[in-house]
């Protein structure tokens, strides 16, 4: 009865050995999301006299005064005495406890009432020592009195105790953890993603977490025991351990360090895989296949960022500039950037590896944003940092931010205009001449457009339906011309639409025309260009992507002649308009520039001016012909009117002379100083006579 009644200051052997007053086991049972279960075990190995008091539990009477009891000394108390240790049972602060595991786990948790376990080989209330094993004494008895280990701790009495079965969210416990972890990925925070959320993002993510454990007895309620506290976690089956066979996360808070947490989806995207234009897009029973060696190849196997482009372009109206030696073009177009998977490469981030991100999940991520104020990352130390030109531009992954991500990406298509004019030059092989070329690009009417990404309604992960960003040209013109004064130089200039006069200067009779019911052409004027592939190291490494080009031809000129040596282009007519649809080649499995330079294709082309353009430029030459032609005539009539009038005038003249000397011969001449007067109004009416 020592070590029960004791008084401490002669402390026996069991204090010197004795561990923690309790031990927790938690089992948190996640594997099926909607029956979920937290289990606990609560081991008692020896409480002392305050502790009792805090709990309400009173074994002491009037002749026994405790300091501390043991496990066997609870049991010696349940066989000997006339002690009801199951008031234990409702004495023990379980719902503190049910507050502490809400607080930890982030799920709401509410432990029913606890009872007493089964007696096993490990302890128990019904627990019976095994003489000569675990007591040095003859008998089996439920408490120890013998020589060593006398009255000990070391078998536990067991408390048991459970949650109802609910739904709980692995996100939120994983959520937990994080919060706990080293590093700045402490600072973000997933309390608002789900289950479903979260199997997505791990399909693509892997983490690795240096978790603090001190966080499992922080959260204790006040005057609490010392206490060891083991938390087992048993995961659903789309999460899976890195290094380890088994699905249970193990934390143990006597741990002398910090626990290595491997965790990533079991479920694995399988991003390897060939994405075509059509091939494999069928769905189910689909016979076609996308391979590496596919022709409509739009990104291999091997591609981690595979990106691709939707150029649809109608030319309204064709001109000659000849005072400039320039032909002009009218357009308007749009532009679809296809974003069909992104591979990021974190340097910095050593808590986390990323593999290519399909389209899908990318628009689950920026929906998810949607859920939090300034976006996934907001308060955290991540950033979501996308180089440009004006430099860093900080992303809100969420739709708000992707109309702050489309102001800048306007900028930036300014700069890159600008860039684009230095590096431009192309050269134009002209039957056998080859042309330079120099781009001249003038602010263009454009329209950016970024649709929101809307969660996907599935859990199905796929990288074939593209996120699209769309972007306008309104009517624009394209302008190429030969400097005259820069040898074997063609400039090339890109602007906003204009209306001006463009009246044919040269004759075309000397260039081998070639007459159609449609209109002109001239049989050596074959145009060869050579077109690379797209190829270009940026933020999400070396992206090697194709393009998609449709161009609707204006009714004044058609393509006589085109030719692909690769097969990636062809002319039809749609809706009584010719179509000129061609695709960029690409070069899987190149991995730098001279290699990727190989795949190139050459293309010809001829075209052929229909009649009513070549009028169309020819009127305005007839028109200033008859302009001037008329002024000649009215001009011509003018004077010929005038010497008629002059003509007239003259013989009259010549009349009044010859009356005058018919007069003065046949009554005289009047003297020079005669005076006649004449009435005012008869003046008047004589004057007004000549007048008229």
């Amino acid at each position: 009865m020592v070590a029960t009644l004791d008084s401490g200051v002669s402390p026996p052997d069991w204090q010197n050995e004795a561990g923690p007053s309790l031990r927790l086991e938690v089992y948190v049972d996640l594997r099926d999301r909607m029956n979920s279960r937290i289990y606990l075990n609560i081991y008692v190995h020896h409480l002392n006299a305050d502790v009792l008091a805090d709990w309400g539990l009173n074994l002491e009477s009037s002749t026994i005064k405790l300091d501390s009891v043991t496990s066997d000394g609870i049991r010696m108390f349940d066989s000997e005495l006339d002690v009801d240790v199951y008031d234990m049972l409702t004495s023990f602060p379980i719902e503190s406890l049910s507050e502490t595991f809400t607080e930890y786990l982030g799920v709401d948790v509410l432990f029913q009432t606890p009872f007493f376990s089964t007696a096993h080989d490990s302890g128990g209330l019904d627990f019976i020592h095994q003489p000569g094993s675990t007591c040095q004494e003859n008998l089996a008895y439920r408490y120890c009195l013998g020589n060593s280990g006398a009255m000990a701790s070391t078998y536990p009495v067991i408390l048991q105790t459970g949650t109802v079965p609910s739904e709980m969210q692995v996100s939120k416990i994983v959520n937990q953890f994080i919060q706990h972890a080293e590093g700045d990925i402490s600072s973000l925070d997933l309390s608002i993603l789900t289950d479903e959320d979260l199997a997505s993002i791990m399909s693509v993510l892997e983490l690795e977490l240096e978790v603090d454990l001190s966080f499992l007895n922080d959260g204790l309620p006040e005057n609490f025991p010392s206490t060891d506290t083991s938390m087992y976690v048993l995961l659903p089956e789309w999460l899976d351990l890195d290094g380890s066979d088994t699905d249970i996360l193990e934390f143990h808070s006597n741990s002398t360090a910090n626990e290595n947490l491997g965790i990533r989806g079991s479920r694995s995207y399988d991003w390897k895989q060939a994405i075509c234009l059509e091939n494999g897009r069928g769905g189910a029973g689909d016979p076609t296949e996308c391979t590496d060696d596919s022709e409509d190849l739009i990104c291999s196997s091997t591609q981690e960022t595979c990106v691709s482009m939707d150029v649809e372009m109608e030319i309204e109206r064709l001109a000659v500039r000849e005072t400039q030696a320039a032909v002009e073009f009218e357009f308007t177009a749009d532009i679809t950037l296809e974003i069909y998977r992104l591979g990021i490469n974190l340097v910095d981030e050593e808590n986390m590896e990323i593999s290519p991100i399909p389209a899908d999940i990318i628009r689950r991520i920026i929906a998810i944003g949607d859920r939090k104020p300034g976006g996934l990352l907001s308060g955290s130390e991540q950033q979501a940092m996308i180089p440009l030109s004006s430099g860093d531009y900080n992303f809100e992954v969420s739709n708000s931010g992707l109309i702050g991500l489309s102001n800048a990406l306007m900028d930036e298509i300014e700069i890159a205009f600008e860039e684009l004019e230095k590096i431009g030059s192309q050269e134009l092989i002209l039957g056998t001449e080859t042309l330079e070329s120099n781009l001249d690009i003038e602010p263009l009417p454009i329209k950016l457009e970024i649709p929101p990404m809307e969660m996907p309604m599935n859990m199905e992960i796929s990288d074939t339906n593209p996120i699209e960003i769309g972007v306008r040209v309104s009517s624009s013109s394209l302008t190429i011309a030969l400097l005259h004064s820069v040898e074997d130089e063609v400039k090339i200039s890109l602007a906003p639409a204009t209306i001006e006069a463009n009246p044919l200067a040269s004759a075309l009779t000397d260039l081998g025309l070639e007459f159609s019911d449609y209109g002109v052409s001239s049989e050596s004027a074959i145009f060869y260009s050579v077109v690379p592939p797209i190829m270009e190291y940026t933020l999400w490494g070396l992206i090697k992507s194709s393009a998609r080009l449709e161009i609707t031809m204006p009714d004044s000129i058609r393509i006589n002649h085109f030719e692909s040596e690769k097969g990636l282009g062809s002319v039809g007519v749609i809706d009584g308009k010719q179509i000129l649809s061609y695709r960029t080649p690409v070069c899987p499995e190149a991995e730098n520039w001279p290699q990727c330079y190989r795949e190139h294709d050459t293309i010809s082309w001829s075209v052929e001016v229909s009649y009513m353009f070549i009028l169309g430029e020819v009127v305005q030459y007839i028109l200033v012909v008859l302009v001037f032609l008329g002024l000649a005539i009215s001009r011509w009539k003018r004077r010929r009117n005038a010497r008629k009038a002059a003509s007239k005038n003259a013989k009259e003249a010549m009349e009044e002379k010859m009356l005058e000397l018919e007069l003065a011969a046949q009554m005289g001449e009047l003297e020079e100083n005669l005076a006649i007067e004449t009435p005012e109004a008869t003046e008047t009416e004589s004057s007004n006579w000549w007048d008229q």
